[in-house]
C-alpha cells in the first residue's frame, strides 16, 4: 500500500529529515575516524559510521517502497511474481541486517559481550546469509526476518549500553 492522502507530505518530510540526519551522523563518525591518528583509530568509530550509513540506506529504501513504488504484482528479474514495493522493502531489511552485523562485529572486536567473542556477529551473519538465500527464493518470506533481528539487536544494544555506561 503506497501511502497517500493529506498526511503523505508531512510524513514524507519527516522521514526524509530522519534519513538525512542518519546519513549526516554516518558522515560525522566517518570524518571523525579518518581524522584520528592511525595509532588511536579503533574499529568502533568505523562501526558507528557503518551503522548510521546502513540505517540511512534502510530508511531511504523504506521511503521509496512506501511512498513511490508500485504494489502492482508483476514479474521482477528472478521472481515469478512480486511488486516493486516488496523489492524495496526487502532491500531495506537487508540493509538493516547488514547494519546490525557491521555494528556488532566492530564492537565485539574489542570485548566479549555475552557467551563468547563474536557471538552476536555470528548470529547476525547467519541471519544475513539466511536473508540473502530467502531473498532470491521468495520476496514475501523475508518479512519475518525483522521480527528475529530486532529482538536480537535490542539484546546486544542493551548489553553494549550497560557496558558503555559502567
Amino acid at each position: 500500500m503506497v501511502i497517500a492522502g493529506p498526511l503523505r507530505l508531512p510524513l514524507l518530510t519527516i522521514e526524509w529529515i530522519f534519513a538525512v540526519i542518519l546519513l549526516e551522523l554516518g558522515l560525522y563518525f566517518l570524518i571523525k575516524y579518518m581524522r584520528q591518528e592511525k595509532q588511536l583509530r579503533t574499529s568502533k568509530g568505523m562501526g558507528y559510521s557503518a551503522f548510521f550509513f546502513d540505517f540511512s540506506l534502510t530508511w531511504f529504501y523504506l521511503i521509496i517502497g512506501n511512498y513511490y513504488a508500485s504494489e502492482k504484482i508483476e514479474s521482477i528479474f528472478l521472481w515469478d511474481q512480486g511488486s516493486m514495493r516488496a523489492l524495496f522493502i526487502n532491500f531495506s531489511y537487508l540493509c538493516l541486517i547488514t547494519a546490525c552485523l557491521l555494528f556488532a562485529f566492530s564492537m565485539e572486536k574489542h570485548r566479549i559481550y555475552l557467551f563468547k567473542k563474536y557471538f552476536f556477529t555470528i548470529c547476525f551473519l547467519s541471519l544475513t546469509i539466511t536473508s540473502l538465500i530467502v531473498f532470491f527464493i521468495n520476496l514475501e518470506i523475508i518479512k519475518i526476518i525483522p521480527f528475529i533481528v530486532w529482538p536480537l539487536f535490542l539484546v546486544f544494544l542493551t548489553i553494549y549500553l550497560v557496558d558503555f555506561f559502567k
